[in-house]
């Protein structure tokens, strides 16, 4: 008797579970079309050395997207802080976006899973390039023959290389979907390599010895962290 009630608990599990699969919504494995789109960051016209650009992205897998842009960079008249500032930025970045049926621990209702469906979350890596060249007046010193120059007009050109890890999501902006926020911060690390050209011989700049961990001169060449933010305005073209 024992045995015939474990053959037949055995028979219900398995109907049972072959119910369960037939019921289940047919799942899609296949990336069907790509997003295309324009963005552009109307902040960075407010950061000390103004970025003025657009980037270009595209979500071509399931996961995966790439996403580039090119800014110019000029003196932000807000900021009287040097004589004159020209140069160019690139940003590539590698996104990887992040399971989007996730479940959560407890169930909120249909509202809180809709509002879910407009948050694309996502993490990657940037690499980023700038090279500029600026003009600025600083204290120039001989140690030789302890002469002290003030208020010298110095030439330069800066070059910059950086690379973090980032992470972000987008928010859909609108019933048709077209316009979408973007947030992204990180975490890396660069390296500026400065070239002056007009110094005379024997000169150096004149440094003062910090206590406080500020920003550095802009002709110091140096090796700090890194911690890229952003946001930006996004228009899909697909």
């Amino acid at each position: 008797m024992k045995k015939l009630l474990l053959v037949f608990c055995c028979i219900s599990h398995f109907f049972a579970k072959a119910q369960f699969i037939i019921l289940q919504p047919p799942r899609t494995t296949t990336f069907t079309s790509n997003e295309k789109y324009f963005s552009f960051s109307p902040f960075a016209l407010l950061e000390p050395q103004i970025a003025i650009g657009a980037g270009f992205g595209n979500h071509f897998s399931t996961r995966s997207e790439y996403f580039v842009e090119l800014s110019y960079l000029g003196k932000n008249p807000i900021y009287n802080y040097l004589v004159a500032f020209h140069g160019a930025r690139v940003i590539f970045q590698y996104r990887y976006h992040l399971l989007k049926q996730w479940r959560p621990l407890i169930n909120r209702g249909l509202l809180y899973r809709a509002k879910r469906k407009k948050i694309d979350p996502f993490i990657g890596s940037e690499f980023r390039l700038r090279g500029y060249n600026f003009t600025d007046e600083h204290t120039i010193v001989n140690p030789a023959t302890n002469d002290t120059v003030n208020n010298y007009v110095y030439r330069a050109n800066a070059t910059i290389f950086a690379g973090a890890f980032i992470w972000g999501a987008t928010y859909n902006v609108g019933k048709k979907g077209n316009w979408k926020i973007e947030l992204t911060g990180g975490i890396g690390a660069r390296i500026k390599m400065v070239s002056l050209r007009n110094m005379p011989a024997g000169y150096e700049m004149f440094k003062i010895f910090k206590t406080d961990l500020g920003a550095p001169e802009i002709f110091d060449a140096t090796g700090l962290p890194y911690f890229p933010c952003a946001i930006r305005l996004r228009y899909i073209i697909h």
